[in-house]
């Protein structure tokens, strides 16, 4: 049966996903909420939410991407490192 998520039940997800593994969130919901939410209904109204894990198994944090794929971790930042054009690049040591 499709259950209608409340907003509290989304306030409980949006707080406490990058806390708590998946299996843990939906064991905690189910107590709150009175009813029977499974990992695969966690998760998937997670992802709905935009709210990302970070990779890896047992990994709790989220991941700093919004739902648009814009990495706010950087906040304008650029990935280039930055280097001084007046230098010439450094030569590799050999070994």
């Amino acid at each position: 049966m499709n259950s209608v998520w409340n907003e509290v039940e989304r306030q409980f997800i949006r707080d406490n996903a990058g806390k708590i593994t998946d299996e843990e969130g939906a064991r905690l919901l189910s107590e709150i909420a009175g009813r029977a939410i499974t990992i695969h209904a966690w998760r998937k109204q997670r992802q709905k939410l935009g709210l990302k894990k970070a990779p890896g198994r047992g990994v709790c944090k989220l991941d700093k991407e919004t739902k648009d794929g814009r990495d706010t971790s950087k906040q304008g930042a650029s990935t280039k490192p930055k280097t001084d054009p007046e230098t010439p690049p450094k030569a590799p040591v050999p070994f």
